[in-house]
């Protein structure tokens, strides 16, 4: 069976929730576990997909879908975007130090790829890499040159796909250690010239 790689919608930001999930290895749960007693922390993840006027809008992802069922998405925005991000209210002051190696990754001028996940049972179909050609052929039309993402050194996967695509590591940064990370160690920042 073909699979759709599509923009996402309003619809999506459910599913788009676990990818984000997922693809940050636990940063969600770290920043936003029990900021809202009793609200699981998925559903407090779907208001940064709600949030027009942020990169993490849902106008910023891409999903797959394969078996009619969304099996993966993918968010990404122009890197420089971010620092027009209005701050979020839901997420206490204490908790952003955990956020400090990312932004000390940055890199200017490229097309961010912020998260990206395939979900486990649609794993080995090619997923993956469809969902980052989409993303790369999307930079190229916007005139973008590079495309750059983060990613943990102790996710093997990932790290194998995107040195598979031809990213390259550029630099890297410890990991503030929190116990809700699936992974420790550092950070790697990855480019790709377009």
């Amino acid at each position: 069976m073909t699979a759709t790689i599509r923009r996402a919608d309003a619809g999506d930001i459910p599913y788009l929730a676990h990818v984000f999930m997922e693809a940050w290895g636990g940063l969600c749960e770290a920043l936003y576990e029990d900021v809202i007693p009793n609200r699981p922390t998925n559903q407090i993840i779907e208001h940064l997909l709600s949030r027009g006027n942020a990169t993490t809008c849902v106008k910023n992802c891409w999903v797959a879908e394969l078996e009619d069922k969304i099996a993966g998405g993918v968010h990404t925005f122009p890197a420089d975007d971010e620092a027009d991000d209005p701050p979020d209210p839901l997420v206490p002051k204490e908790r952003l130090g955990i956020l400090e190696p990312f932004f000390r990754l940055h890199v200017e001028g490229s097309y961010y790829i912020a998260s990206l996940t395939v979900f486990p049972e649609f794993r080995g179909r090619g997923l993956g890499r469809l969902l980052m050609a989409e993303v790369e052929a999307d930079a190229r039309v916007r005139k973008f040159g590079q495309a750059s993402l983060t990613v943990f050194a102790e996710n093997k996967g990932a790290l194998t796909l995107y040195e598979d695509l031809g990213y390259r590591e550029i630099a890297r940064q410890p990991a503030v250690p929190h116990p809700r990370l699936i992974y420790d160690g550092d950070i790697v920042a990855m480019t790709k010239e377009l």
